[in-house]
């Protein structure tokens, strides 16, 4: 008899032979959560590792999720 290896490791309900992220649920492209306020658009990228754009409008460091003035380059109270 031969049997099927259903081995499922990630429990994403795609068996590791058709999976390309068989110990992260689900697959490459997934949307995902890198648990970084300072990203968006998390994804698991090629190597299976989630990973996300880091938002900076403004351009002076401060990712948008931590600057109080995430339109304009500096934070409230700086000299400008």
């Amino acid at each position: 008899r031969r049997y099927a290896d259903n081995t499922d490791t990630d429990g994403d309900g795609v068996p590791n032979c058709s999976d390309n992220c068989p110990t992260v649920s689900g697959q490459q492209g997934s949307a995902c959560n890198d648990n970084n306020a300072c990203t968006t658009g998390d994804v698991l990228n090629a190597s299976c590792v989630c990973v996300g754009t880091f938002q900076d409008t403004d351009g002076d460091g401060v990712c948008n999720a931590n600057d109080n003035c995430p339109n304009v380059s500096g934070q409230i109270g700086s000299a400008c």
